[in-house]
């Protein structure tokens, strides 16, 4: 059903084979901030769509190869994207040098240690033109993802990154 969806957004001859998103939580229930019924609606829409959506499983660890949890399961992943909100887990003190609670970032999004890894949205240290600095704000990560997915193809493709530029909408 996801890879269905795709092609309305330009990416043709996706089969369901070639893309399956799992979504990992750590806690009972997605977006915990939220009232229990818009987490539960979340969850369900998300399965519908062919999203696996796992709860109470903890990541320990990601390799070249995926994801590895506290379980034992090792999740394959050619491509992986972790948001985890504006405090980074303690084992990311670990990963080469990362800066920790936000991670840093250039304004390509990139972390300034390493321009493999790209961060967005809460846990995304982004600096702004004036000195100060993106807010963690939904606004934010909505407006970094395309972005994200722009430099992140512009890298492999070994062309120039775009720079980003927050536009505040308000509350």
């Amino acid at each position: 059903m996801l890879s269905s969806n795709l092609t309305s957004y330009g990416f043709a001859g996706l089969d369901k084979e070639a893309l399956n998103v799992t979504l990992v939580e750590a806690g009972e229930r997605i977006l915990p901030a939220l009232p229990v019924r818009i987490s539960t609606a979340a969850h369900h829409e998300l399965t519908k769509l062919g999203v696996r959506v796992l709860t109470q499983t903890m990541v320990t660890s990601a390799d070249r190869d995926g994801l590895n949890t506290k379980s034992g399961e090792k999740i394959n992943a050619d491509l992986m994207v972790w948001a985890a909100g504006i405090k980074a887990p303690d084992f990311m003190h670990q990963i080469g040098g990362l800066e920790i609670n936000q991670l840093v970032v250039k304004t390509t999004l990139q972390t300034t240690l390493d321009n493999a890894i790209f961060t967005i949205g809460d846990c995304a240290s982004c600096p702004k033109k004036e000195g100060e600095f993106v807010p963690p704000r939904a606004q934010a990560a909505h407006q970094m993802t395309t972005l994200c997915y722009k430099n992140i193809l512009a890298l492999l493709e070994h062309k120039a990154l775009q720079e980003y530029v927050y536009k505040d909408h308000g509350f």
